[in-house]
């Protein structure tokens, strides 16, 4: 009997999905050498270690023009300036397809341990997160009690699966590519054994690796947790550095929403019922 290598059932899970990422890099951002190289190397990092535990599958393809994407998924690296200020990012572009990017000028003036950041770090986070949450509208429920024996209601945690491990990284023939979280980091308990990411760094499920690079950026690890009815502005509300931390705790800091503005010219509803309380009845009132 034939033995099955992880190649194999991706291309057959491929044949199924249809799922296509196209690779498209700006003229400078970096040079097609390096480009089939990281390719090769993502490839086989979607085959032979993210599939295992995600069952997400694309096959990954170079184009030497924009046009030639057709209805696929593109990751683009890019020149332009970032719009956010962030090294990279994944959206739905104008043709209702995941689009991610990897912004070179915000990579190459990233420092990591006095070096610059690999591009190719960020290209795989970006790849991955589009996979699993390509149209950037998946989250998941949580609920967990505090300290106070109250409950922290209307959590959910976005399913972007690098984010709590971003600055651990891994070789694949020579080419850095990005850890990331398995299912169990969002349905997970305490209790549960793990592994909660790829490289095994994180120890709870919901909480962050413990890794710190201190750069020219200061750079930290996150989560991004949303509270849409606890936040003044539905927005998102968490982000704390990779230290390790209680479950519990982490949630509870998440749903500590900021205050709303005090409105000028006139008190707040609760305010002017607490006046109003406060002051003695009158006789006929009391009768």
């Amino acid at each position: 009997m034939r033995e099955v290598s992880a190649h194999d059932l991706a291309r057959e899970a491929y044949a199924v999905r249809h799922i296509e990422i196209c690779l498209y890099a700006d003229p400078g951002a970096v040079s097609r050498a390096e480009l089939v190289r990281a390719t090769r190397a993502f490839q086989i990092q979607i085959d032979e270690h993210f599939s295992r535990v995600w069952d997400f599958y694309a096959r990954l393809r170079i184009v030497d023009d924009l046009a030639d994407v057709g209805d696929s998924w593109l990751l683009h690296v890019t020149n332009a300036p970032s719009p956010n200020g962030d090294k990279g990012d994944h959206v739905v572009g104008p043709n209702g397809r995941p689009l991610g990017f990897v912004y070179m000028k915000e990579v190459n003036r990233t420092l990591v341990d006095g070096k610059a950041l690999p591009w190719t770090v960020t290209a795989s986070h970006e790849i991955l997160e589009m996979l699993v949450n390509p149209y950037v509208t998946t989250a998941t429920y949580l609920n967990t009690q505090r300290a106070d024996g109250k409950f922290t209601p209307r959590l959910f945690a976005m399913f972007e699966v690098v984010d709590p491990c971003q600055y651990d990284w891994y070789d694949i023939g020579g080419v850095t590519v990005g850890d990331f979280v398995h299912p169990a980091w969002f349905f997970g308990t305490d209790a549960h054994p793990g592994p909660f990411d790829h490289l095994g760094r994180i120890s709870a499920p919901r909480t962050l690796s413990p890794t710190r690079r201190i750069g020219a950026d200061d750079l930290v690890g996150y989560a991004w947790m949303f509270d849409p009815a606890g936040a003044a502005e539905p927005d998102w509300v968490y982000a704390v550095p990779p230290k390790r931390q209680p479950d519990g705790a982490a949630l509870v800091a998440a749903n500590e929403a900021p205050a709303r503005p005090k409105r000028r010219g006139r008190a707040p509803a609760a305010t002017k019922l607490a006046k109003r309380e406060a002051k003695p009845k009158s006789p006929r009132a009391e009768a």
